[in-house]
């Protein structure tokens, strides 16, 4: 990648993290939030297939929505990095991924990074609740949306 991408994805990011903080009330349905910058970082990881690359980006993004949102220091940063980093290896090995190998990759990442995200944070309920009403629902959200990016901006 040339700097002029690396500019091009920082100020992408950062304008993601800022939707996601500042106006996730708005694309929010009954209090079910996708994370955008998620569906960016994955996306951004099959079409850049470099683990190390994905794996600083996802850090990143997520070090930087941890210091905005000022909840648990660290959690966005590990679940983005180990996301990135493993859609990015699994891409590289496997080389060309089709329709239906990407929608299941997209669909795993996303309900991995629920299920670390949702359970590090929302301790504080029971288990399967906080599996069924929040980590569940948000990554179908997210899924759905990442489905409907990939129809109409389809990547190789």
């Amino acid at each position: 990648m040339e700097i002029k991408t690396y500019i091009q994805n920082t100020a992408l990011i950062i304008l993601l993290i800022i939707i996601q903080v500042k106006f996730s009330h708005l694309y929010s349905i009954f209090g079910i939030k996708p994370d955008i910058l998620l569906v960016f970082l994955i996306r951004q990881s099959i079409k850049y297939p470099s683990p190390t690359r994905s794996l600083i980006r996802g850090f990143s993004a997520g070090i930087l929505v941890d210091l905005l949102i000022g909840d648990v220091i660290g959690v966005s940063s590990l679940t983005y990095s180990v996301v990135s980093f493993a859609t990015s290896y699994y891409k590289r090995d496997k080389g060309y991924l089709g329709l239906s190998n990407k929608i299941t990759l997209f669909s795993i990442m996303f309900l991995l990074t629920s299920m670390i995200f949702y359970l590090m944070t929302l301790s504080h309920l029971p288990i399967l609740k906080n599996i069924f009403l929040v980590a569940l629902p948000s990554a179908i959200y997210g899924i759905c949306i990442i489905w409907i990016i990939q129809i109409f901006k389809p990547i190789k």
